[in-house]
């Protein structure tokens, strides 16, 4: 059960690349808040991942580019 089989992992690297998947974010946190990112995943406190960008992305109000927030 924990190998993949070639004719699957290309499936599934064609739907990432179609956008058909798509990564579950739980949260966007600066750099500067490492720590605190850590800890919330360490508590399992998550839906999705955890991602860390630069404080300057998070200052100027940008997301990244695709980024949908869930509701």
């Amino acid at each position: 059960y924990d190998v993949i089989k070639p004719k699957d992992f290309e499936d599934i690297l064609k739907n990432l690349a179609s956008g058909k998947f798509q990564a579950v974010v739980d949260d966007i946190m600066p750099l500067s808040k490492t720590r605190d990112a850590h800890e919330k995943v360490e508590k399992k406190d998550t839906f999705g991942k955890v991602v860390l960008v630069p404080d300057s992305v998070l200052k100027a109000d940008a997301k990244p580019t695709g980024w949908v927030a869930i509701e």
